[in-house]
């Protein structure tokens, strides 16, 4: 029986940036990977306004945008994003006690 990948879907989170404003930052996918040989803005594809249309209307403006923020941009795509912890589950593990 195949795989379900559903739950392995690049996720989406919001991201409030000191200069633009909140926005929406997607995990990268392989296909945006991919593209990265032919096109050095792939990564913008990533990055979205609130209402769902893209940051920029050409990803290329992303050349003209300041140094700061374009870096800026970059590391929070380029950010894992964190996992959830499973329900009724911690985020840190514990170790258990060896004190009687």
């Amino acid at each position: 029986m195949p795989k379900d990948v559903s739950s392995f879907y690049a996720r989406s989170r919001p991201y409030h940036d000191p200069d633009l404003g909140t926005m929406v930052v997607r995990e990268p996918t392989m296909g945006d990977y991919r593209r990265a040989a032919s096109d050095p803005w792939w990564w913008v594809a990533c990055l979205s306004m609130v209402d769902g249309t893209p940051l920029l209307a050409d990803p290329a403006d992303m050349g003209r945008i300041r140094a700061d923020i374009a870096n800026r941009l970059w590391d929070v795509v380029q950010q894992p994003h964190p996992t959830e912890p499973p329900p009724g589950g911690s985020s840190e593990s514990q170790a258990p006690s060896s004190a009687t």
